[in-house]
């Protein structure tokens, strides 16, 4: 909440004294009094719902837009949520000062002390459903500390490579210190670099950084600013949810690229090299800042049940190779799982790791860095 409501609360505030001004000195005649007083009253009503909505509508609050890396999360969140077909799991969601998930809402300096490394992916490295220390990255973050390296997870649902991109740069030109970046790719970043292809972050300085903050208030803690933007950008995106035949269509095509050649026609072929693009961009931009680039991949029991998953891992083994980046894959760790039993490791219903599927992909990394940090 912005103080004690929404920020429209504030502007019928300031329309109420200015309107008790105009009628004290008497210049403002009866129509306009009339009409002013109409707003306010429309305007007190918004506030009303506004401040109620943000604090018991919106399950996910915490979850903002950005003009430069296109959504992202509000710094210093300590609160509960909610993850699953009806929002049925509750969890604590927490994020430090630099807005990346984190065990609890603290300080974290963009200097670095010791070793620093970035895990950074979509839904599946934030953890969704899950407090963070139930979570893969959340394991590996307690793992590394023990050997002085410092862990940070900016993940957020739905990045995808031109996401990860952008949020480098955002936070590297601001002075973001890391010594290494993993960089997670998911299946449904595909779809994803197709649907965010019309996105164009805005430039970091310039008129508009005058209005920013402004927008940044809004969008944090108005639930009818936040909702007109989402529809307004919606609507400015050609390959938004209509475009798909709705937003449930759009969420059951994220993974088909694999298996339906329709799918692989429709998205996939545009979405690969978008992808390709944006790795190649991040890769770059690691190096210009002799930071050590890791391209980790990973399947969805979708494709274990479908013997598809050698096709985005060999997408980006060859792509790693090309540019002499660490791969790492987890496929030979999932198909091993009889296919009876892949589901024991997902949310029910869902694509995510459930408590089972965290505990195998944290040893899976956890074992890796024990190997690699000793050679």
């Amino acid at each position: 909440m912005f103080l004690l409501g929404s920020p429209i609360f504030y502007i019928s505030l300031i329309f109420a004294t200015a309107l008790l001004i105009l009628v004290k000195t008497k210049t403002i005649n009866p129509n306009l009094k009339t009409a002013s007083i109409n707003i306010l009253v429309l305007l007190c009503l918004f506030s009303i719902f506004d401040s109620f909505a943000i604090t018991y509508v919106e399950v996910h609050d915490f979850r903002i837009d950005h003009y430069f890396y296109h959504h992202g999360l509000k710094p210093m969140v300590s609160e509960e949520t909610r993850w699953g077909s009806n929002y049925e799991n509750p969890y604590i969601i927490k994020t430090n000062s630099l807005s990346f998930i984190d065990f609890e809402a603290r300080e974290v300096p963009l200097k670095k002390n010791d070793k620093r490394f970035i895990l950074l992916g979509d839904s599946f490295v934030e953890g969704v459903g899950y407090s963070y220390g139930e979570t893969f990255a959340g394991m590996v973050t307690k793992e590394l500390s023990k050997k002085g390296i410092e862990v940070l997870n900016p993940s957020v649902i739905s990045y995808s490579p031109k996401l990860h991109y952008l949020k480098m740069k955002y936070y590297i030109n601001r002075g973001l210190e890391l010594d290494e970046l993993f960089q997670f790719i998911d299946i449904s970043d595909i779809i994803d670099e197709v649907y965010y292809d019309y996105f164009k972050p805005a430039e970091i300085e310039g008129f508009s950084k005058l209005i920013r903050p402004i927008d940044i208030m809004f969008t944090q803690n108005s639930f009818i600013y936040r909702m007109l933007k989402k529809k307004l950008s919606q609507q400015a995106n050609p390959k938004g949810f209509d475009y798909w035949g709705g937003e449930m269509e759009f969420y059951g095509y994220k993974g088909k690229w694999t298996y339906d050649d329709g799918a692989y026609e429709l998205y996939g072929k545009d979405g690969i090299e978008l992808a390709k693009k944006y790795v190649d961009l991040l890769w770059k931009l690691c190096k210009d800042n002799n930071i050590k680039h890791h391209i980790v991949v990973y399947p969805w029991h979708e494709t274990v049940l479908t013997n598809t998953g050698h096709i985005p891992k060999n997408i980006w083994k060859k792509f790693s190779e090309e540019r002499g980046i660490s791969f790492i894959h987890m496929f030979d760790l999932f198909e091993s799982i009889p296919k009876e039993e892949i589901t024991n490791y997902f949310i029910h219903e869902d694509i995510h790791w459930n408590r089972e599927g965290h505990r195998i992909v944290g040893e899976f990394m956890i074992d890796f860095f024990n190997g690699y940090l000793d050679n």
